[in-house]
């Protein structure tokens, strides 16, 4: 229970940039729904205001290239 208070709510990194946001891959054991959260929390720290559909394109674009597909053609 410790390490979840700590990995919520102590993070010695402020604030996220835009590059930390882009390089912010899907790991290959992650599920979707815990890389959007991991994104969604990184985006909550960025310094840098985008309209939501960039950052919609920048977590696609991190996806895994499977979801990336499905995801994309669901835009477009």
């Amino acid at each position: 229970m410790e390490c979840c208070y700590h990995d919520r709510f102590y993070n010695l990194q402020l604030n996220i940039s835009i590059f930390d946001l882009i390089n912010s891959k899907q790991l290959a054991n992650e599920s979707i729904v815990e890389f959007l959260e991991r994104f969604r929390q990184m985006r909550s720290k960025c310094n840098v205001l985008f309209p939501e559909l960039e950052y919609t394109i920048i977590a696609i674009g991190n996806m895994i290239a499977q979801l990336q597909n499905d995801c994309l053609h669901k835009i477009v």
